[in-house]
C-alpha cells in the first residue's frame, strides 16, 4: 500500500502547499483534478466509499470535477476489484474547501 501518497494542492496559492491541513469554508464546492502519476497501476478511485473513477491509467489528468466542501478519505484500489482489503494508494481526512480551484496527484510511495 502507498500511504499518504496523495497530494492535493490548491492551483490558486503557492505549489508547495499541503490543502489536506487547511481549514475547510462552510457549504460550496471546489473544482478538482487528479493527476495518475504510479507507473503500472491501473485504479478505481473512491471518496468516502463512493466510486469516482474507474479504470484511471497511469499518465492521466482528469477534467476538473466539482467536489463539495468537506473533509474525505480517498482510496484507490487496482480497477475491477472493488473497494474491499487493502487500498494501493490511500489518504484520510482529506479537506476541500470551498471555491477552490484544486489539483492532487498519485504518486509512488518511499516505500515501494
Amino acid at each position: 500500500m502507498h500511504e499518504s501518497c496523495l497530494g492535493i494542492e490548491p492551483r490558486d496559492v503557492h505549489p508547495a502547499g499541503n490543502l489536506g491541513r487547511k481549514t475547510q469554508a462552510a457549504g460550496g464546492s471546489s473544482d478538482v483534478s487528479i493527476l495518475h502519476g504510479v507507473p503500472g497501476l491501473t485504479v478505481d478511485v473512491y471518496a468516502n466509499g463512493n466510486k469516482r473513477l474507474s479504470d484511471f491509467k497511469p499518465g492521466t489528468l482528469t477534467d476538473p470535477v466539482k467536489l463539495a466542501a468537506g473533509t474525505y478519505d480517498l482510496a484507490a484500489f487496482p480497477a475491477g476489484r472493488g473497494p474491499s482489503g487493502t487500498p494501493a494508494i490511500q489518504a484520510k481526512g482529506v479537506i476541500v474547501p470551498a471555491g477552490a480551484t484544486l489539483s492532487g496527484q498519485f504518486l509512488r510511495g518511499l516505500a515501494d
